[in-house]
């Protein structure tokens, strides 16, 4: 699995990379695991890339500020220590 981990990432030398797709062409199961792990690669370059961008600080307060407000105004919002 580390094998197919490196290839998907590009850091396999030519000569395995070429053994590996020699590979795919034959072996179903290996096909399916490589798409698995392509789609988590994928997914985590997409998150830290949303990650990277940071909302303006007036629109982080303004989230905040609403979210503060739904929890007061929610009927479970009871302190701690009455519970």
């Amino acid at each position: 699995m580390i094998t197919c981990w490196k290839y998907l990432l590009g850091s396999l030398p030519r000569r395995e990379v070429r053994l590996i797709e020699e590979h795919l062409l034959t072996c179903h199961d290996c096909v399916e695991s490589a798409k698995r792990v392509e789609a988590y690669v994928q997914a985590m370059r997409a998150a830290l890339n949303n990650r990277k961008r940071k909302p303006p600080l007036s629109s982080t307060r303004d989230t905040v500020s609403v979210l503060f407000t739904r929890t007061a105004k929610s009927p479970c919002s009871r302190s701690v220590s009455a519970r």
